[in-house]
This record gives C-alpha cells, structure tokens and sequence, in this order.
C-alpha cells in the first residue's frame, strides 16, 4: 500500500510538472490572400471538412437552416462537371445527425460522427447558438464508401465521441470525448482500439487536426469553465473564448498559440508544415469571423480575408494552393473554394 501510495504521488507530480508554455504572435497587418472565390456547394449551412488525399473530393457536412432535416455528410467530385448543380454523393444514412466526415487513406472510404444508431426522427428544434456546441451523448463513429455505402461501426461508448481524425500514415486516430470528467483529446487506432487520453482537464479541448508529417496535433481549447452568469444552455458548450493549442501526439510540449480571449477555432495545417489556418472574430465587434494564417516558424499571425462575411472551417488544398471555407452571406451559408497563397 506505501509503494502504491508513493506511485500516486509521483504520477500527480508528474503531470502537473508541465506546465503549457505560451507564444504571444506578432501581429502582421491584414492582407487578403485569396482570389477568385466560387461556391462549391449548393445545400445551405455547408461546412467542409476533408479533403481526398489527391485533391479531387471534398468531403463536407451541411446543417440546413430552418427545416426538419439533421445535417448529413456529403462528397462533392470537383471532377464532375455537375457538382456545382448539387450533384453530390451522401455518405450518411439520411437520418440521425451527421457531420465532421473524414477521408481514410485510399480515399475509397470516409469515417463520421453520426447519431442514427440512437435518433432516428428528424431534428426539429436543433438550432444551437453561434459560439455555442451542442455534444451528444449518442454520437458514434461509423465509416461508408466514396460511393454511400454504410460501413462498420468503429467506436461506440456510453460517452461522446466526435471529431474524428486519421494521421497522414493512416496508423492512428484522434478524436473529442467526454470519456473522463471534461471534453478532451484521445488518441486510438484505426479500429478504435487501445484509447488513450492525449489533451485532458480543459472545460473543452477538440477539433484537432494532424501536422502533415503526423508528429503533431494542432486544436481549440477553452481551459476553465465560464461562469454561471455566462451559461445560455446547460446542454451547449459555451465556446466564445476558445484559443489555438498544438502539442505533440503523445501530449508533450503543448504550446498555446494564440492569446486573443474570443473565439478562435478551426485550426487546420498547411501541407507546408509551417502555418496553420483558423478562424476568429478577436477583431470585429459584431462577432463574425474571418480567417487568419499562423506562421509557426516565425511565431507570426496574419488575418488573410476581410469583409462582411463570416468565415470559417478553413481546409487547405493538398496542393497547398487552393483553400475551402464556409462562409455566411445573406443568412445563407455555404462551401467556397478560392485561389490561395501565402508568399
């Protein structure tokens, strides 16, 4: 009992020697970098969220605004000359909630959150409030076909599991849980196997996204919980002042990135390594977003579009010159994609 007492000891001791080191950017002056934007999407509130490892498909999820329907994930075939007249493929069952699709290496099949196995009528009433996440307790993984064929279910818990992603090896995943008090980071094998904490004790930790060569992760957190006067819903997570974190994938050397105290979310790698996109509305005060390039290397930060819309959920070209984006025109959101350069 002594050594097991001792054992304790240590172990706290340990994980609360590291302490998370903090980068302060320098702020460059705003310069927009992308040109020739063009809708990709034709079903309201898009969001994409994966690209094919050879650039031709994007994977995407809508949540349409004002009707019954739960939000379903999609693949959309630059390719096809017809996509631009809503000629996409859906991957999710049609019922239940779905979103965050995910392309696994091959790009033959897709992995996403979904919540049929448990909800099966439509989601009337479903409107969360912006900055705010609704989590579900029914939310499982599952996969399907390029061409819409339900696969395997990959996890299922009695906690939630959501925002699943796979290393650019294909060897490991990582995804958002409440397995443990909060929702943090794990990490598993493809197959669901052997999880294992990666980002834990935050009020949230999620959206994490690998680094081109897997070694990293880079995600939004809210360390401490807001206050009770803050609280909108009991069942929304209140995500207002969210920051951008980046650690290695065993939880070592975690970095904040940014010190905004708003809303900065969405990180996503550029296939150079060296910067990372995300969105933020730190400097407007009607609370839209536009999207900002992070220079890991030089520890500068550079807002990238500007304008009335409200940008977010950047993904960047596997030829790391073309972007993705959701962004809110009219009350109608939709998949953009533009020309795009950081030099």
């Amino acid at each position: 009992m002594r050594h097991f007492i001792l054992l304790i000891i240590v172990l706290f001791t340990a994980c609360n020697s590291s302490k998370t080191m903090v980068n302060k950017p320098q702020i460059l002056p705003p310069q927009d970098r992308l040109s020739d934007a063009r809708v990709l999407s034709t079903k309201t509130g898009c969001y994409p969220s994966s690209w094919s490892n050879d650039g031709h498909l994007l994977a995407f999820w809508n949540d349409r605004k004002g009707g019954p329907i739960c939000s379903q994930a999609y693949v959309l075939d630059l390719n096809n000359p017809d996509h631009d007249k809503g000629d996409v493929v859906r991957i999710s069952p049609g019922y239940g909630r779905a979103l965050d699709p995910e392309f696994l290496p091959g790009d033959t099949t897709l992995m996403y959150t979904t919540t049929h196995l448990f909800e099966i009528k439509e989601c009337y009433g479903d409107t969360v409030k912006p900055f705010f996440l609704r989590m579900r307790s029914m939310n499982t993984i599952f996969t399907s076909t390029v061409k819409g064929m339900m696969g395997e279910q990959i996890m299922g818990s009695n906690a939630v599991d959501a925002q699943a992603r796979v290393s650019p090896d294909g060897k490991m995943m990582v995804f958002t849980t409440n397995r443990t008090v909060s929702y943090g980071i794990w990490r598993c094998n493809p197959d669901g196997s052997n999880p294992q904490p990666i980002v834990d004790g935050y009020y949230f930790a999620g959206e994490a996204r690998f680094s081109p060569n897997g070694e990293h992760i880079v995600f939004r957190a809210r360390k401490s919980a807001p206050k009770a006067k803050e609280i909108v819903g009991t069942s929304d997570l209140d995500l207002r002042e969210t920051e951008i974190y980046m650690c290695k994938i065993d939880g070592s050397e975690l970095v904040r990135l940014t010190d905004f105290r708003a809303a900065a979310a969405n990180p996503y790698f550029h296939p150079d390594g060296e910067h990372i996109l995300f969105s933020s509305n730190h400097h407007r005060s009607d609370n839209k977003r536009n999207l900002f390039a992070l220079n890991i290397i030089n520890n500068t930060v550079q807002q990238i579009t500007s304008g009335d819309a409200d940008e977010t959920h950047p993904i960047v070209h596997p030829d790391g010159k073309r972007l993705a984006y959701s962004a809110l025109f009219n009350d109608d959101r939709e998949v953009f994609l533009a020309n795009f350069s950081l030099k």
